[in-house]
């Protein structure tokens, strides 16, 4: 099935996902190039593509069954996000 590919600035963005301790590429098919995760999850919700995509932006539909984990057992390296805002 091919691929969303999720540019980050413009550059294009790979999928790394861990195997046994180490971090390696995925290979896949580049058929859509996008600048945002929304448009990456509506090519993933229609059904027409694979998305590398973070779990709390898809844990609605995840739990909907609209979207399903391809590889479960391959996980990406766990990043920390910050939110700062006036008080």
């Amino acid at each position: 099935m091919p691929g969303v590919n999720h540019l980050r600035s413009g550059i294009p963005e790979d999928w790394l996902l861990k195997n046994n301790g180490r971090e390696q590429p995925v290979e896949y098919e580049k058929r859509f190039r996008v600048h945002d995760y929304w448009m990456a999850k509506y090519y993933v919700v229609s059904g027409v593509a694979l998305a590398y995509l973070p779990d709390f932006f898809v844990h609605y539909e995840v739990g909907q069954r609209s979207v399903v984990q391809v590889l479960p057992e391959r996980r990406s390296e766990e990043n920390s996000a910050w939110v700062i805002y006036p008080m």
